[in-house]
């Protein structure tokens, strides 16, 4: 593959997650990971940014359904009803792995 489109496909790692990147683009998943690294940089760069959740923080919620897809590919889906906002972020923290 051309130096151009690999270095398209680090990028779209970077922001995606390797696994993913590599299964849509129908490239080896070993080869994008050793490239990723060799740029100095790795999928779990990019980190999620600030979400504000103003006043909605204290009001409970009433049935719901959230859906969260990973860089990774992971996906988690829950079907919650009567928790409060800090109640589901704790939850989904967590279910993905990682506490407090």
């Amino acid at each position: 593959m051309p130096a151009g489109l690999w270095a398209e496909a680090i990028v779209m790692a970077r922001r995606h997650g390797v696994a993913p990147t590599a299964r849509v683009l129908r490239i080896d998943y070993a080869s994008l990971k050793r490239r990723l690294s060799a740029d100095g940089a790795s999928a779990t760069d990019a980190r999620p940014t600030f979400i504000d959740l103003g006043a909605a923080a204290g009001l409970g919620l009433g049935t719901c359904v959230l859906s969260i897809d990973g860089r990774r590919g992971r996906r988690l889906r829950l079907a919650i009803s009567g928790l409060r906002v800090p109640d589901v972020l704790a939850v989904v923290q967590v279910a993905w792995g990682r506490r407090g």
